[in-house]
């Protein structure tokens, strides 16, 4: 999964879109490569505007209102502990897609 970019940013998608005909593509091989031997969804709406809840989103196949991540703020840890209580259980039964990937697939997922 990429992000902090647009749609747009990635040469494979350039090449399906009207509006960079005859115009500068970007060169991203390594991106293009991923689309195409992967899935690719070109009409996915995001759950939240914030990244922080879209990405728990992502991240655990559940809803901003499962997760409980519906502001960026909670990664504050005065906050976090201001709403601990109304988390905690949801925060600690919950998995990860990495995790499933890990744990049962044997798959090394990494974040940067």
């Amino acid at each position: 999964m990429t992000d902090q970019q647009r749609f747009d940013m990635i040469g494979a998608i350039q090449e399906q879109l009207s509006q960079y005909s005859g115009k500068t593509r970007l060169s991203t091989p390594n991106l293009d490569k991923l689309m195409k031997e992967s899935t690719s969804f070109m009409r996915h709406y995001t759950q939240s505007p914030s990244c922080g809840p879209a990405r728990a989103t992502l991240f655990t196949g559940r809803t901003v209102e499962r997760t409980g991540v519906q502001t960026n703020d909670l990664i504050r840890e005065e906050v976090y502990k201001k709403n601990s209580l109304l988390f905690e259980d949801k925060i600690n039964d919950m998995r990860t897609f990495e995790q499933v990937l890990s744990e049962e697939e044997d798959y090394t997922c990494e974040y940067y």
